[in-house]
């Protein structure tokens, strides 16, 4: 970027930035309308245009090229400090606060706290609301995640006395609500939290405790039912900065994003904040479509997140316990039995193409991964034309169009099983390519490679 464009550019994120609420009388993107003035967010759209990745301080990122998680590998340093992307910072304080504050011996982890502080005081300089951010934020994960933690400890203690003091309170109140259960499943004990409440509690407590203590996951005596009303603006805010796809936003950010791109709703940060990532009126309305055709996952969004953050971290039987649980409370989702068997396929293909397959009776919406998944499985199971079957009927419904999805790598290797975002209709093709090499049919191998050339180029 030139000196001329980089200083338009500097002065236009700043004169959007103090942009009243009645908006400049003499911005030309504004429209007068009996007598109220109405944005039409253009100067967005002008930032973009004189803008790059990569520009000096790092204050405009185009859209299409944001990934979060690339920016936080980027970072110059190990703890958070002023020059940290804002994306950067939400992501290292949800993984702080979303994990536990001690390890399994009892050490307490400094590095987390310093984290978390720092991350909330960076943000809370750049005009973010940071206790709002944590308390409505991460309201829907940190009640969750809290209570695996509590009943991990649960399964492995059950109602013994000698219990670690910085557990013991949480789970006395755990006891408390969910009352005698002699099952050590993780789903089932998830279930019963949040069947007795215990999760809402928890959720109480969140936004009720002193902020350190948040932080500390430090529990109070009680807590009362009065909960400050919130709008889903706060998680709009993670959302936008921390999850790269628009299919991973919960669908309350999705509205608040349409609004915002339309000059209807006022941002609860700085423009210049809004700026660090850019947003197409076009892709939104996409993805909003394409929850109305393939319905709204408005209630299971928050759990994928979460099973993703898990899964990655190699924590696969918590991550299943998440769908488990939303599979006993509601037995006829098929998203919940879909996703359960996708955790589970690297450690029980059995039990997961049993979900799988129930997915698809139930009228699952993503046809084409159920069928991938199930092929997987079978893999695993060491059917191979079951397989390679399941792969056509996959590749069937993908129409060939390409989409990316989450799905297992290093599953046959030696290597921990992964998870990554890959294209889906790459992977089925790869996948039947391997499976008729298994099976040494040569028109299979002759009909998938040909498939996979037309990606990847001619095969040997």
């Amino acid at each position: 970027m030139d000196q001329e464009a980089q200083l338009i550019s500097v002065a236009l994120v700043r004169y959007a930035d103090s942009c009243p609420p009645t908006l400049h009388p003499d911005c030309p993107y504004v429209e007068e309308s009996e007598g109220n003035r109405t944005c039409r967010s253009q100067c967005r759209d002008e930032v973009v245009r004189l803008s790059k990745p990569g520009h000096t301080g790092g204050t405009i990122l185009a859209g299409p090229l944001f990934d979060a998680r690339q920016y936080l590998l980027s970072e110059s340093t190990a703890v958070p400090d002023a020059n940290w992307h804002t994306s950067s910072l939400l992501l290292r304080l949800r993984s702080a606060l979303l994990s536990p504050p001690r390890s399994h011996r009892g050490e307490y982890f400094l590095v987390r706290e310093i984290d978390a502080t720092n991350a909330l005081a960076y943000l809370g300089q750049r005009g973010f609301d940071s206790e709002w951010i944590v308390r409505f934020g991460l309201a829907q994960e940190l009640p969750t995640m809290l209570a695996l933690w509590v009943i991990g400890w649960y399964s492995e203690l059950g109602q013994t006395e000698q219990r670690p003091q910085w557990v013991a309170p949480w789970l006395d109140a755990f006891e408390n609500r969910v009352g005698e259960c002699d099952s050590t499943d993780i789903g089932q004990l998830l279930a019963a939290a949040h069947r007795s409440g215990f999760i809402e509690w928890v959720r109480r407590w969140l936004q009720q405790a002193p902020l350190h203590d948040v932080v500390a996951w430090t529990p109070m005596d009680d807590s009362t039912d009065g909960t400050d009303p919130d709008d889903g603006q706060a998680r709009w805010m993670i959302d936008r900065f921390t999850e790269t796809y628009l299919r991973d936003w919960v669908e309350t950010s999705l509205h608040h994003e349409y609004h915002y791109l339309r000059g209807r709703q006022d941002p609860p940060t700085t423009i210049a904040e809004m700026m660090r990532r850019q947003l197409t009126k076009s892709d939104v309305d996409r993805e909003l479509a394409r929850r109305s055709v393939e319905g709204s996952r408005s209630r299971l969004a928050e759990v994928r997140s979460q099973a993703i953050g898990l899964l990655s971290e190699g924590r696969r039987r918590e991550a299943a316990a998440l769908f488990d649980a939303a599979r006993i409370l509601e037995p006829q989702d098929a998203e919940a039995h879909n996703n359960y068997g996708f955790c589970l396929t690297p450690d029980d293909p059995e039990t997961a193409l049993r979900a799988l397959v129930r997915a698809e009776e139930l009228g699952v919406a993503a046809k084409a991964l159920n069928l991938l998944n199930q092929s997987i499985a079978l893999r695993l199971l060491g059917r191979p034309a079951d397989a390679l079957a399941a792969a056509e009927r996959a590749l069937d419904q993908t129409g060939g169009r390409s989409e990316p999805a989450w799905l297992w790598d290093n599953l046959i290797a030696s290597d921990e099983p992964t998870i990554e975002n890959v294209d889906l209709v790459t992977y089925i093709r790869r996948l039947g390519r391997d499976l008729a090499e298994e099976l040494g049919e040569e028109e299979q191998m002759d009909l998938w490679r040909q498939r996979l050339s037309v990606l990847d180029g001619p095969t040997d």
